[in-house]
């Protein structure tokens, strides 16, 4: 029988807490829609302690730890017209390079909803090093919305269950893990969690799924949770001016 959480009677959180500290786990993979900071606070230590496991990619054998699929970005659509054109002349490498800085960028407002508290940088700073680590893996699912919710984890030691699998409505962040009416299962059986598994790796090596791991690195260590002390005169006036843009769109809205 399936395990439900519907944050209800039993909270997601706890699940996929679960699941990821179980005994075997080695690597996850997660396929959500949305993804953001306070959500992954809820579950940086469990990945930290995962030991990573080998995976088959496109035929190349390469070490994973965390695999995460977000499906629901949607960047400047040129930027994904120019990559994916359909031309025979590919796109430069300096171009592409180019594209996903922007995306990158762009997909970083996704993580900082709301202002940012010292919490919020811990944890943008533990999710930069992890990726440094190789021990966290972000694509971007471009070829159409993809607003599916997988939590795959792997513990190939265990001949009876290799995998867990939890699927249902809650993304990957704080009110998906914590908060909102969702409902989600948590699958027993080794066949449905190896075809959910198959289903993944599908959409991860799909040709429209781009990595943008090394420019989100570059994007949040440019930002206030860099590493490079930044003087507090500075983040001050990054503070008040960003205040004030609410204030004024809440003004403007209100008339």
């Amino acid at each position: 029988m399936a395990r439900i959480y519907d944050n209800l009677e039993t909270k997601f959180t706890d699940g996929l807490q679960g699941i990821i500290s179980n005994v075997g786990v080695k690597r996850v993979d997660f396929c959500v829609g949305y993804f953001n900071l306070r959500g992954w606070n809820l579950i940086v230590n469990e990945v930290d302690q995962l030991s990573g496991d080998f995976v088959y990619e496109q035929n190349y054998r390469i070490f994973r730890t965390c695999r995460l699929l977000i499906g629901m970005h949607r960047p400047d659509e040129d930027l994904v017209r120019s990559l994916y054109s359909g031309k025979k002349q590919l796109p430069d490498a300096e171009y592409v390079q180019k594209c996903k800085i922007a995306i990158a960028r762009d997909f970083k407002k996704q993580l900082l909803l709301g202002l940012p508290s010292k919490n919020d940088e811990w944890t943008l700073r533990r999710l930069s090093a992890q990726m440094k680590e190789e021990k966290v893996c972000v694509r971007l699912y471009l070829r159409e919305p993809l607003h599916a919710k997988l939590y795959l984890a792997y513990r190939p030691d265990d001949n009876f269950n290799p995998i867990q699998a939890i699927m249902g409505s809650s993304n990957l962040t704080y009110s998906g893990l914590t908060r909102q009416g969702e409902l989600n299962a948590e699958f027993a059986d080794s066949d449905s969690a190896e075809k959910l598994s198959e289903w993944f790796d599908a959409r991860w090596n799909d040709k429209f799924c781009i990595d943008i791991t090394k420019e989100l690195i570059d994007a949040i260590d440019n930002s206030w949770a860099g590493e490079e002390d930044i003087p507090p005169y500075y983040i001050y006036l990054k503070t008040v001016y960003h205040t004030s843009v609410r204030d004024n769109e809440l003004y403007l809205k209100a008339l």
